[in-house]
């Protein structure tokens, strides 16, 4: 059994992610499975998850996906080239994956396959921006002389990590459809950015699953994560994710006095630093998640339907990694899985006091994947 596979964050699931799964079937038959690989508990844009990694796996499923697994958040919070290689990893060494499917504002993935092996010609140039104070985005944007959306940008990313991986699966895109990235539309899909603000502001919003649970994010602790970062000495910034040529140094002033988390934001950001970057920098710091060159070293699922349980037993022949379905599974694995699984334990203990009920630890150790009935 091949499967196509998708890498997300779900962060909520909605209208805009069911019609990628449709449009991903539309392109390679009704009766394709679909594995997503999903962020955890913290994103790409540098902040906490809203809403619990079992409940989006479980909306996702109940909106199409077939299996579930979760990229880590060594590579969850991290910038483009990196999670998109840590998802690219995991779905091909699934062994049942042959097509990865993404949306794009273009909806071309041969202008993609060109913009990338423009990047892969223009190395010298890339780093020589970089040198000039072009932040990384912009930088590729201008090697790769395409001047596409986010998804597109992200896009070359997932082909790059094809690429580096030798991945033996095949690119398709899908065409983005209402809302830019992080924009608002009244027409069309509502980005996740729009979704998660209404949510948030109280207001009614279609989706495919309501949310059960509290929905949370970092600035419910921000005295706790301000208090957390003063704590850190220069040399502690030195060795967080992304952090290098005297930035820490900025950091530990930043810290000192800022008087909120949006205030410390900004006071980093500059042209090269973008607030992304300083988002996932400051999040890492708080949540520990280390530098590691590791790549995730195992395939831990988190919600599976009927099909999915049947890709499931095909997987656990032909994985290149362990599958992990119960919390039990972490302990009889090598030193790097336990010490990936047990940076989740501490990261969802320490969410555990973002909720307005604080919530006890080891939940980690309670979550085993739900079969999700359709």
């Amino acid at each position: 059994m091949r499967a196509a596979g998708i890498i997300a964050e779900y962060n909520p699931m909605h209208l805009g992610h069911v019609y990628h799964i449709e449009q991903t079937r539309a392109l390679l038959g009704r009766g394709t499975p679909i594995i997503c690989a999903m962020s955890g508990s913290v994103t790409q844009r540098g902040d906490l998850a809203c809403l619990p990694k079992w409940e989006r796996a479980r909306a996702a499923v109940l909106s199409g996906a077939n299996l579930v697994i979760e990229l880590p958040a060594p590579y969850a919070c991290a910038a483009g080239e990196r999670f998109a290689l840590g998802g690219v990893h995991l779905l091909n060494a699934s062994g049942v994956v042959d097509t990865l499917s993404f949306g794009s504002e273009c909806g071309n993935i041969d202008a993609l396959r060109r913009a990338q092996a423009a990047l892969d010609e223009n190395t010298e140039l890339f780093r020589s921006l970089m040198s000039q104070g072009y932040s990384y985005a912009a930088a590729r944007a201008k090697a790769a002389d395409f001047s596409g959306g986010a998804n597109d940008m992200l896009g070359l990313c997932y082909l790059t990590a094809i690429k580096s991986l030798g991945a033996d699966m095949n690119p398709v895109t899908v065409k983005r459809s209402g809302a830019e990235h992080d924009g608002v539309s009244d027409a069309g899909f509502k980005s996740a950015m729009e979704i998660r603000r209404r949510l948030f502001s109280g207001e009614q919003v279609e989706l495919p699953e309501a949310p059960r649970s509290e929905l949370i994010s970092l600035h419910a602790g921000e005295r706790l994560i301000l208090a957390a970062l003063r704590g850190m000495s220069v040399e502690d910034w030195a060795s967080v994710p992304d952090v290098g040529e005297g930035l820490e140094h900025r950091l530990y002033a930043a810290v000192r006095a800022a008087s909120s988390l949006d205030g410390l934001y900004m006071s980093i950001k500059t042209k090269r630093y973008t607030l992304a970057r300083i988002r996932r920098v400051v999040l890492c710091a708080y949540l520990g998640i280390p530098r590691t060159e590791a790549l995730p070293p195992y395939i831990r699922v988190l919600a599976l339907d009927g099909t999915g349980a049947e890709l499931l037993r095909r997987m656990k022949k032909v994985s290149a990694l362990p599958i992990i379905t119960k919390p039990a599974h972490y302990r009889g694995l090598g030193e790097i899985c336990r010490q990936f699984f047990e940076l989740e334990c501490r990261i969802t203990d320490k969410i555990g006091l973002h909720y307005r009920d604080i919530r006890p630890c080891g939940q980690e150790l309670r979550a085993s994947a739900e079969v999700v009935a359709l």
